[in-house]
C-alpha cells in the first residue's frame, strides 16, 4: 500500500512575516523548500531597508526568484548592473545591492531549498 502526502500552506498565514522599511516578506516552507513572497514598495533600497537589519555593506543572501510584477534594478558588488522585470526568471548571487524601479510595487515569488529555517 503506497501513502501520498500533499502539503498545503497559504501565503494569507504563512510560517514567517517580516515588515521592513517599504515591504513585507512572507514565508512558507513546504517539502523542505522555503517559498518566500516578497512584495517591496517604490522607493524601497537595499541600503535602507535591508541593510540595517543584515548588518553588512550589501546583500550576503543568494535568490531565486521570479517576478510577477514591477522591476527590481541590482547592482553587483563588481558594478555589474541588471534591471527584471515581470516574467523574469532570476538568480542573484551574494553581495548585491538592489532598489524599486518606477512607482509600482515590486512582488516576486523566491524559492530555494537552500534558505529553508533561514530569514534573509
Amino acid at each position: 500500500m503506497t501513502t501520498s502526502t500533499v502539503e498545503i500552506k497559504s501565503m494569507d498565514k504563512p510560517d514567517e512575516a517580516q515588515d521592513v522599511p517599504r515591504g513585507r516578506i512572507s514565508a512558507c516552507t513546504v517539502g523542505g523548500a522555503k517559498i518566500t513572497l516578497v512584495h517591496l514598495r517604490p522607493g524601497w533600497t537595499w541600503q535602507r531597508s535591508m541593510q540595517p537589519i543584515a548588518g553588512t555593506q550589501t546583500c550576503q543572501v543568494p535568490h531565486t526568484q521570479y517576478v510577477i510584477a514591477g522591476r527590481l534594478e541590482i547592482v553587483m558588488d563588481d558594478g555589474d548592473q541588471h534591471t527584471v522585470a515581470p516574467g523574469d526568471v532570476v538568480h542573484i548571487e551574494p553581495g548585491h545591492l538592489a532598489r524599486v524601479l518606477g512607482n509600482e510595487d515590486f512582488i516576486s515569488i523566491e524559492f530555494d531549498p537552500a534558505m529553508a529555517g533561514q530569514f534573509g
